[in-house]
């Protein structure tokens, strides 16, 4: 860990060794990130399409692109990205809502039908939220894959995509979405909302349409990414300083505060300029790192704490590396940690930081009477003589996704061994006793365990 002093909050981010990035297995190597544009008519959607594309802010209006297609980025796990623009994209959503809840009422009334003709045969003879807003967000850089090799297909509306259907994510999972099987809208992996930071009516139909809109056809699943475009007209409005501006900018922050604790699928909200290019990058990226690290099987968004599976995994790498068994961490253990999973070592300063920060992060949940993951964080010490006990190794975590910053706790479950649900993966390479090809086969006599084997796990077990 490495403190950041740019940022002024006393936050600190990891240390990479030289040349590399965070690791992150996408939920399919080399499969497709699909991202979908809305927003009301004016807001900038096609011009921050186009710019984030070409590098270049045209005055011109350019035309709907449709999708785009950019090619696999290597900090993406060989992600492609698949940007489906739109023109009135609620119209078309609600349209494929509505096929989408025709098709299942006719599916359902062609099976009552069925079992009542079934059931009239026989009587003659049973029947489905921090995360911190980011109105400043640094430019990403290291965007590696070339936009100007990008597929663009420009149409000027949305009629002919709606004709035929998409291909679905490779990183999609089960789709809980309600829409119809045949819209382009069906398998989308991310959201980015766009609304005219010039415009407030826009920001205010985020509330009442767009977002109530995406929740009921995405089942509240589908992350969103809240860009406020235009930030440099807002800059020319508000070039002086004065009261009512600070009030107006208060006020703003609140609003958006109040939006993200409503709607809890919302995962950032950044202002952004197509014509400047300002943050147009932290736009989409933090789009596809949503599908790439997603929140919900870390933290439960609605008791506003880590999840039981996630503590475990968490507690279990505790324990590979509390090497003297006192179930606390030491700097040299620690240090072991992270140079197991960044390959690289921490310093005095860095780790006293960390032992200040998360002191300080529990303090404040402990004063706020909130319990920041489980409830043994809540009710125990996070350092004990200066070493890191379980709570605290947990609240390093819990720091970094208050943070949105889900790249860090993602690389460490992913590089001992956890899938995207949390699940732990058995080495293929692990064979059972007895030289069997397989589990459901080897006699238990063959393996037999010894007095000390005995010991030693029940000694690990109750630590």
């Amino acid at each position: 860990f490495e403190h950041d002093a740019h940022n002024g909050n006393g936050i600190f981010k990891m240390v990479q060794p030289s040349g590399t990035e965070y690791g992150g297995k996408a939920m399919k190597e080399g499969g497709n990130i699909t991202i979908l544009v809305l927003g009301d008519e004016g807001v900038g959607k096609s011009s921050l399409v186009s710019t984030f594309v070409s590098r270049h802010f045209s005055e011109l209006v350019p035309g709907i692109l449709t999708r785009v297609r950019l090619p696999p980025d290597p900090y993406l796990s060989n992600c492609t990205t698949t940007i489906i623009d739109t023109q009135n994209g609620d119209e078309a959503l609600n349209s494929a809502l509505s096929l989408g809840s025709a098709k299942r009422d006719g599916s359902l009334a062609s099976m009552n039908s069925a079992s009542a003709d079934s059931v009239s045969s026989l009587s003659r003879s049973h029947a489905t939220n921090l995360a911190g807003s980011s109105d400043f967000a640094v430019n990403v850089t290291g965007m590696t894959a070339s936009k100007e090799s990008a597929e663009v297909a420009v149409m000027p509306t949305l009629k002919e995509v709606e004709k035929g259907g998409l291909e679905q994510s490779a990183t999609s999972k089960k789709s809980t979405s309600r829409i119809a099987l045949s819209s382009p809208f069906r398998h989308i992996d991310a959201v980015v909302l766009i609304y005219d930071l010039d415009r407030m009516e826009t920001f205010h139909r985020l509330e009442s349409h767009w977002l109530p809109l995406i929740e009921r056809c995405y089942s509240g699943e589908l992350p969103v990414i809240v860009a406020g475009n235009k930030m440099d007209l807002l800059h020319q409005t508000y070039s002086v300083a004065s009261a009512s501006d600070n009030q107006f900018f208060a006020r703003s922050r609140q609003q958006i505060i109040t939006l993200l604790q409503r709607f809890k699928f919302v995962r950032q909200c950044i202002k952004c300029s197509a014509k400047n290019l300002l943050n147009v990058d932290e736009v989409f990226r933090k789009s596809q790192q949503s599908v790439l690290y997603p929140i919900n099987p870390l933290f439960d968004l609605n008791a506003g704490k880590l999840t039981t599976a996630c503590t475990r995994a968490f507690t279990r790498v505790f324990r590979i590396f509390d090497a003297d068994g006192d179930g606390l961490l030491n700097d040299a253990e620690l240090n072991a940690f992270q140079h197991i999973t960044w390959g690289s070592t921490l310093i005095e300063r860095d780790l006293s930081g960390w032992k200040k920060v998360v002191a300080q992060h529990n303090s404040y949940f402990q004063r706020e009477g909130l319990n920041n993951s489980d409830d043994c964080i809540s009710g125990e010490e996070v350092l004990q003589d200066g070493k890191f006990t379980v709570a605290g190794f947990l609240t390093i975590f819990d720091v970094f996704i208050s943070q949105n910053r889900l790249e860090v706790p993602w690389k460490v479950l992913r590089t001992f061994g956890y899938d995207d649900e949390l699940n732990l993966n058995i080495p293929s390479s692990f064979a059972p006793p007895g030289g069997c090809s397989d589990f459901e086969h080897f006699s238990p006599d063959k393996w037999r365990l010894n007095p000390s084997e005995v010991h030693f796990l029940s000694s690990l077990f109750h630590q």
